[in-house]
């Protein structure tokens, strides 16, 4: 267990708060508010200088992994676990993605939350999606303006023929395919391999043919697209 004398001792060494010894007596006192508000402005500069120069040597990362024709799985469980799977994608730019998706059943699952943040950095990276979606898992558009489609969306959603229903999805992009489970054990995998990745595909397109686009109210997004305005996504 922590003692108050440990806490205090970790405050001191964050910058929060300052100790002094006189007559052998130790005490301790916070730091004016004001410094505490300049550490928060420098713990930012410090992350944005940490993330840029990440961003500056991550094109190197991801062609290095590239260059592997070795086919690679990784498996992710829990609801944090399948939410990076998911994340993976937004390492990516300027490339189309596939998803066979029963959208609402993955709504429930990872939160509302999560998926008009994936939606917004999506978006923003310009990862154009086709979207295949059951007729029996089509997501509230109005309660969930976020996974709306058009051009703003970067986004054209289908839904397939009512002899198709599936609980399992699968998200095509780049050589990867992200297969995560629907269901309350919440587990899914990616796989890295532009073999099987074609092979999903050319499944995938004759259901695209098949199916039929979906029919979205645009006041049901306009307050979203509004929200993507003002953050300059769009």
């Amino acid at each position: 267990k922590a003692t108050l004398y440990g806490i205090l001792q970790r405050l001191c060494d964050k910058g929060l708060a300052t100790r002094s010894l006189k007559k052998g007596v130790r005490t301790f006192h916070a730091v004016a508010p004001d410094n505490i508000s300049l550490l928060f402005k420098r713990k930012i500069s410090d992350l944005s200088s940490s993330l840029s120069n990440f961003e500056s040597i991550l094109p190197g990362i991801i062609a290095n992994n590239k260059s592997s024709s070795k086919p690679r799985i990784q498996f992710f469980e829990g609801k944090e676990g399948v939410q990076n799977i998911l994340n993976d994608m937004l390492l990516h730019r300027d490339i189309p993605t596939f998803s066979y998706w029963p959208i609402a059943d993955m709504v429930d699952i990872l939160g509302a939350e999560f998926f008009r943040y994936h939606n917004k950095e999506r978006i923003r990276n310009r990862l154009y999606t086709k979207a295949l979606w059951p007729k029996g898992k089509i997501a509230n558009i109005k309660a969930t303006p976020f996974l709306g489609a058009g051009k703003e969306f970067y986004r054209e959603i289908r839904i397939t023929p009512d002899s198709t229903d599936f609980t399992m999805g699968y998200w095509i992009y780049a050589d990867k395919t992200a297969l995560i489970t629907s269901s309350k054990e919440s587990f899914g995998m990616v796989v890295e391999s532009a073999e099987f990745k074609d092979m999903l595909l050319s499944q995938w397109n004759l259901i695209w043919n098949l199916s039929k686009p979906l029919e979205i109210n645009p006041e049901d997004t306009k307050k979203f697209i509004a929200e993507l305005k003002k953050e300059e996504i769009i």
